[in-house]
């Protein structure tokens, strides 16, 4: 099954920006609500907790979205400087060029 991570990463006034970040890869395991995802992108912490998943059989799609990542600022330069550094780490940005 396909599995789709859904991360948003948000400043600290969500009104003044956010992003959303996505990897996908294949697997047998389904997460679950309150199960813990870890990856080399995610720093301190290390992992983040998955607050919802979406199945979509017809399509063999997970959607899983993880507990949001809030900055302990408003500033916007952190948003596209995150979304370049998880691009090396195999996640993606469909709205990258509107940062």
């Amino acid at each position: 099954m396909k599995i789709v991570l859904n991360h948003q990463v948000q400043l600290k006034d969500f009104r003044e920006g956010y992003v959303n970040i996505y990897k996908d890869f294949e697997s047998n395991v389904i997460p679950h609500k309150g199960d813990y995802i870890a990856d080399l992108c995610f720093k301190d912490p290390y992992e983040y907790e998955v607050i919802e998943v979406i199945i979509n059989y017809q399509e063999n799609e997970c959607n899983v979205t993880l507990k949001p990542l809030i900055a302990a600022h408003n500033d916007k330069d952190f948003l596209l400087r995150y979304v370049e550094m998880s691009e090396h780490h195999d996640w993606y940005c469909p709205t990258k060029e509107y940062l």
